[in-house]
């Protein structure tokens, strides 16, 4: 059964100030590691997760689910990125190609 007062109280708890500035935040630390090629997203979450304890719970979660999504994000964007690979969905093309830097050896 839905129950308005709930929903509006989630609500409430998800667009406090706080809150938005983890997602905001969340999401770009997701995107600079999903850049760097070889870093996945463990390593986005243990860059994030020494911010979260002292947060309260619905920031610290908001911030940890943002950056996974904007890793996630990046990753599903690269496949389409890079024309030149065969292989589509390599770790790296995506920022090497947009980067001007070499991504891994040609073969």
């Amino acid at each position: 059964m839905f129950d308005a007062v709930t929903f509006n109280l989630a609500l409430d708890l998800l667009f406090q100030p706080l809150t938005l500035v983890m997602l905001v935040t969340g999401v770009t630390i997701g995107i600079v590691i999903g850049v760097l090629p070889g870093l996945g997203p463990p390593v986005a979450l243990s860059l994030a997760l020494p911010f979260t304890f002292e947060m309260s719970f619905v920031p610290s979660i908001v911030l940890l689910l943002a950056n996974l999504f904007g890793f996630h994000i990046w990753r599903i964007n690269q496949r389409y990125c890079s024309p030149y690979t065969r292989n589509w969905g390599c770790g790296g093309d995506c920022a090497g190609w947009q980067c001007h830097v070499p991504c891994r050896a040609w073969r």
